[in-house]
Parts: C-alpha cells; structure tokens; sequence
C-alpha cells in the first residue's frame, strides 16, 4: 500500500488515496458482497482441499506455494544460517 501511495503522489496523479473509499463506483457494494463470497468460498475451498491432501498451504492447484522455486532443503538451512525462519 505504502509502494502504491508514494508512487501515486511522485507521478502526480489527481486522484488523492485518502479519498478513494469515498468515491461511488459503477457496482453498489450490495452487488460486490456475493460476488466476493463465491470468489472467496471457492479460493478458500480449494486451498483447505489441497492442505488436506498435502499439509502444506498453497494457491488453487499448487502446493505447496512456491512460484519463485525457493522450498528446498539448501534454502531452509540457509535462511536458518541467516538468522531468520520464515
């Protein structure tokens, strides 16, 4: 958010973040509320299926989440080496 912010006010953009949840969209928030039940139940569903099947989180089909291909046994020893333990 604060990255979003700051680039908001070094380009110069009218738009003032501090006002944008007053502002009145195309869709009444009455319309958004089942949408983002049945995008939210169906991301969450899929993600308890897949901790069921492997224990681990993940993002709809891929468990564990690692898009950046760093979950390796070298790199645990390494962020525990580096003091931190994510």
């Amino acid at each position: 958010a604060v990255a979003g912010i700051m680039g908001q006010e070094l380009l110069g953009v009218d738009a003032k973040w501090y006002e944008a949840g007053a502002k009145e969209y195309d869709l009444p928030v009455i319309a958004q509320i089942p949408i983002l039940f049945l995008v939210l139940g169906f991301l969450e569903t899929k993600r308890y299926q897949g901790f069921k099947e492997t224990g681990t989180s993940g993002f709809i089909n891929s468990f564990p989440f690692d898009p950046a291909g760093m979950n390796s046994a070298d790199m645990a020893v390494k962020e525990v080496e580096n003091g931190r333990l994510a």
